[in-house]
């Protein structure tokens, strides 16, 4: 995908990276696509569960004389899908509300957790430095002027502090 999106980038004249960026933030988008597709599946499955509590009051409505035909009922739809109960199934699973739901969030969870490494490791080229006076700083000259503006701060203080350890072991670390 990335020399694609390059190749898009350098076919349009937008800065490398544009197509990209664009394709991963479509991604949160496309991704619950299909839990919202099965929305209606599992809303029928979860009226399933609503026809159980109809049958228990039933039962109370009914007295005695109904309580075996209506346990022996609630049994065999309980034991349907290998325990999961009544509803529709989609790889062998029963699709209702709460399974969705979980889903979704573990989708999310795990999609968004994917997304911020994919941003972190772009492949963008590091931006340039510059110091006080407006000439660039790179890698290790960056480090030496931290380093120096360090020492000139620390210049009028105490060459230890609190924690026992001098400014030049601090530099050191």
């Amino acid at each position: 995908m990335h020399r694609y999106s390059f190749s898009v980038d350098i076919s349009k004249g937008t800065p490398l990276g544009t197509h990209r960026d664009k394709q991963l933030l479509n991604l949160p988008l496309l991704v619950p696509l299909p839990l919202l597709l099965t929305m209606d599946v599992a809303m029928t499955s979860s009226r399933c569960d609503e026809l159980m509590s109809t049958l228990n009051s039933v039962r109370m409505r009914f007295g005695e004389e109904t309580n075996e035909r209506i346990t022996w009922l609630e049994t065999g739809l309980k034991n349907l899908h290998h325990g999961q109960g009544l509803g529709f199934t989609i790889g062998g699973i029963v699709v209702d509300r709460r399974t969705l739901r979980v889903t979704f969030f573990a989708l999310f969870g795990g999609l968004s957790s994917v997304l911020t490494a994919l941003l972190a490791l772009r492949a963008d080229p590091p931006e340039e430095k510059q110091d006080m006076h407006g000439s660039a700083i790179c890698g290790e000259e960056l480090q030496a002027a931290a380093v120096a503006a360090l020492r000139a701060v620390m210049a009028g203080r105490n060459a230890t502090c609190a924690f026992n350890i001098t400014v030049d072991e601090a530099i050191a670390m």
